[in-house]
């Protein structure tokens, strides 16, 4: 009797494991940053040469970072983040470590329109 009980825990936690977000055992965790700042990183693909800095601040955000020369504004975009992302715990235990992901974007402005995009994955 002992063992079909301990069977069935079994059973009931392998299947638990695979059965995806919703299910006892399996947490849905929230996009967190670490480092840097949230930017729309989905947008960058939108982000082109000749463009105005209001466009890009629209497709992106504020940028992390700027910097001013004399001829040039380059604005740094950067986020290090944990993605929103399902993980597996068996007994209050994680089984897998929560991705960790970067992003980043450099564009460089002359007179104020977009000179040069580089993204950085």
């Amino acid at each position: 009797m002992r063992m079909k009980a301990l069977g069935a825990i079994v059973i009931f936690y392998l299947l638990m494991l695979v059965s995806g977000c919703g299910s006892s055992g399996l947490a849905l965790h929230g996009r967190v940053t670490l480092e840097g700042q949230y930017f729309q990183n989905t947008q960058l693909s939108v982000v082109r040469e000749g463009q105005t800095a209001d466009e890009v601040k629209g497709s992106l955000g504020m940028p992390f970072e700027v910097t001013l020369t004399k001829d040039l504004m380059t604005w740094r975009y950067f986020e290090k983040y944990h993605p929103k992302e399902c993980r597996s715990y068996l007994f209050g235990i994680a089984l897998s470590r929560r991705t960790t992901t970067i992003s980043e974007a450099v564009v460089t402005f002359r007179n104020g329109i977009v000179e040069s995009v580089r993204v950085v994955w």
